[in-house]
């Protein structure tokens, strides 16, 4: 309905996009069918890395400005009667669809996104992965269309990006339907919840936001085991009734010497025994009849790095970073030390150089113009757009890919595995290009648990993860006994982390504090 704030959520590979996209018109349903009269606007999570921004920008706003581009150009031929017939024409319909107001639009919501100044003179293919969401979202946003479709919106904004994009949600006119795994911004725009558990039956509706649909989700898993508890008592209970009538038909017919009067009293036996499993047949088949939902295990995910504490993990001395030797510098003059044990968050504004910073800290010596970084640790370093283009090309299936990633594990090992974090054992030999994104990030992270490694960078490593996901490796992060540097907007992911010391990333310079 207008006005309507709607989280989807379930695990990856659950079809949420797929929801999606079959509202938008992408995808034809099975069965059953979409209706509106309504626009729609959808955010999808990949670009056409070839089309220039402002030519998708153009499409968001129905051709507006095209429109002006045509009337500038009109506006210096005019004089000749037919050339101001159709400046009159053009300008009376640009102005009758807001054309005057769609360029400061543009510019606000570019600005608040942090999308970059020249962003209309190149094509999608020159930005980063997190650069393109947010000109992806800004388009989306430009357009304001009745129903807005969001796949992981907040992914790479960072928190100024995201506090300006709560508050203009909730102002929104439209209905807004958004896949996130954002709780914090799912706690702060959303007002019903939709889960798709990725059973293939149908979705769990709940009203409120995200918090309340872990504390209603709670309790009717709390009635639900009281019911399946109630159940399997009276399962029991007639299953045993029916054991004992047919033991006590056997007997009589043992001890009965043929007799007509213990055939007639067997056979009365034997007839309510073949009622009651009757009785409980139909109970078992019958639909009120509640069959619990197979919950999947959650992964271990033990990082097995342990770093001692106060040990020199990386150092960095008056180091220089900037793309090219003659570039202007993205980052001046950074002097830092990590210790063992220590857990850092990298923060800052979109832009200001914090994947940058972590890119060059594992090791990309292209960024560094000048001073030096050294780590002193094995490491293992996450990147999502280096993650899930290696994955978008491989060839490979789920559990060779999984398993040339970990190095030295047995076959049955690497299923075990995979299967406790959610992958389905029967596609463990589907392409890995086929994965959704957030199941290439977590076969990535389970990869890291067998490590070994001493020291972690991630780079955004919650984008995109399930909710089941992130409880696990939040709580199991916060055993690890290692090394931790991550980036990351999510505000409940650090917060778990309990992170000791920053990196603040702010005009060209990086702030220590602990």
């Amino acid at each position: 309905n207008r006005g309507d704030r709607v989280g989807i959520v379930g695990p990856n590979g659950a079809g949420k996009s797929s929801l999606l996209r079959m509202i938008h018109g992408e995808l034809a349903p099975d069965k059953g069918s979409v209706t509106t009269d309504a626009s729609i606007g959808y955010l999808s999570q990949v670009p056409d890395f070839n089309e220039p921004v402002i030519v998708y920008v153009d499409r968001m706003t129905g051709g507006l400005i095209s429109l002006e581009t045509e009337l500038q150009e009109l506006y210096g031929q005019m004089g000749d009667p037919a050339v101001d017939k159709r400046v009159g024409k053009l300008q009376a319909d640009f102005e009758e669809r807001g054309g005057w107001d769609v360029q400061p639009r543009i510019e606000e919501i570019f600005s608040k996104l942090g999308v970059p100044e020249d962003a209309m003179d190149k094509t999608f293919g020159e930005f980063s992965g997190g650069q393109q969401s947010r000109i992806l979202l800004a388009g989306q946003l430009v357009q304001e269309p009745d129903i807005l479709l969001l796949d992981e919106p907040t992914n790479n904004l960072d928190s100024e990006g995201l506090e300006w994009l709560e508050k203009y949600l909730s102002t929104y006119q439209g209905a807004v339907a958004v896949v996130s795994h954002d709780r914090e911004f799912l706690d702060n725009t959303a007002t019903r919840i939709i889960e798709i558990d990725g059973s293939g039956g149908e979705p769990d509706y709940y009203e409120g936001n995200y918090t309340d649909y872990r504390i209603e989700k709670a309790a009717r898993r709390e009635r639900l085991a009281s019911i399946l508890e109630a159940q399997r008592k009276k399962e029991t209970q007639m299953q045993d009734a029916v054991t004992r009538r047919r033991a006590l038909s056997d007997s009589i017919h043992d001890a009965s010497g043929g007799s007509s009067f213990h055939r007639a009293k067997a056979a009365k036996i034997d007839r309510s025994r073949i009622a009651m499993e009757g009785r409980l047949g139909r109970m078992q088949r019958d639909a009120s009849w509640r069959v619990e939902r197979e919950e999947r295990d959650s992964l271990p995910l033990e990082l097995r790095g342990e770093s001692q504490r106060g040990r020199r993990i990386l150092a960095a001395s008056a180091l220089r970073l900037g793309y090219g030797i003659e570039a202007p510098p993205v980052i001046d003059d950074a002097t830092f030390t990590v210790y063992g044990q220590d857990r850092i968050a990298i923060v800052g504004n979109n832009g200001a150089g914090k994947t940058t910073l972590l890119s060059a800290m594992a090791g990309n010596e292209d960024l560094i113009q000048s001073g030096s970084v050294e780590a002193y640790a094995d490491f293992s370093y996450l990147t999502q757009a280096e993650t899930q283009k290696k994955a978008k090309e491989s060839n490979a299936n789920i559990l060779d890919w999984f398993r040339e990633s970990v190095g030295g594990i047995y076959e049955e090992e690497a299923m075990g595995m995979l299967v406790s974090l959610g992958f389905n054992k029967h596609r463990l030999r589907q392409p890995v290009k086929n994965l959704s994104p957030g199941e290439v990030t977590k076969l990535t992270l389970l990869g890291m648990t067998f490590s070994g490694k001493e020291l972690l960078m991630l780079d955004e490593p919650t984008n995109h993860l399930d909710f089941d996901a992130l409880d696990v490796i939040e709580e199991t992060l916060g055993e690890f006994k290692g090394t931790l540097i991550t980036v990351s907007h999510d505000r409940r992911f650090l917060g778990r982390l309990a992170c000791n010391r920053a990196f603040e990333v702010y005009d060209g310079r990086v702030a220590v504090s602990d």
